[in-house]
């Protein structure tokens, strides 16, 4: 157990010194085998690249679709409760900060999940490495319309009139914020 919890400290260290994180080639065999279990000699999961990529693109796609929504007058609370509806339905906009702040999770989850499935996907196929830029904007395409179109009608969220204007800007913030820094960021690991 002390070698895990050594290890575990090296690998935080690694990390903030600018290395990655759980890279087969920077940890023991010892811990590589209890890592990748049943796959042995499969490479490991880079989870600093997924959590730097996901983190930069909810960020990116958080402050984008803050300007946007303040700009109709929307305050950045009900945006994330908006977030939050998702799951608690029309109950997260009576929540106050608490379901905000459950948005914001949700949020940043969904932003590291859409980052772990393009890593993953780039370890299968090499291109997605090779051309971030058109890739990146086809993952953003993707993105939003997974996003808008299967997640968000299954979810409990309150259901909205469709409007041209507002899924082009949404799709434009996928493109730019989402895609884009995802496919950048895992091309530089």
């Amino acid at each position: 157990m002390v070698f895990y919890g050594q290890l575990a400290v090296k690998s935080v260290a690694k990390l903030v010194t600018g290395r990655t994180l759980f890279r087969t080639e920077m940890v023991s065999a010892r811990f590589s085998t209890a890592l990748t279990g049943p796959c042995r000699g499969m490479p490991m999961v880079d989870l600093g690249t997924i959590v730097l990529a996901g983190c930069v693109a909810g960020a990116l796609d958080l402050a984008a679709s803050t300007t946007v929504f303040l700009a109709q007058d929307v305050p950045f609370e009900r945006l994330l409760q908006g977030i939050a509806s998702g799951a608690l339905g029309p109950a997260a906009f009576k929540g106050g900060r608490v379901t905000a702040a459950l948005g914001l999770f949700f949020h940043f989850l969904i932003a590291l999940v859409v980052a772990a499935i393009y890593y993953a996907a780039s370890r299968k196929w090499g291109g997605l490495v090779e051309s971030p830029v058109a890739y990146g904007a086809l993952y953003g395409i993707a993105v939003h319309l997974v996003m808008s179109r299967i997640v968000v009608p299954l979810s409990r969220a309150p259901k909205r009139e469709f409007s041209a204007k507002m899924f082009l800007i949404q799709l434009g913030i996928h493109v730019l914020f989402v895609g884009l820094p995802i496919a950048r960021i895992v091309s530089l690991s």
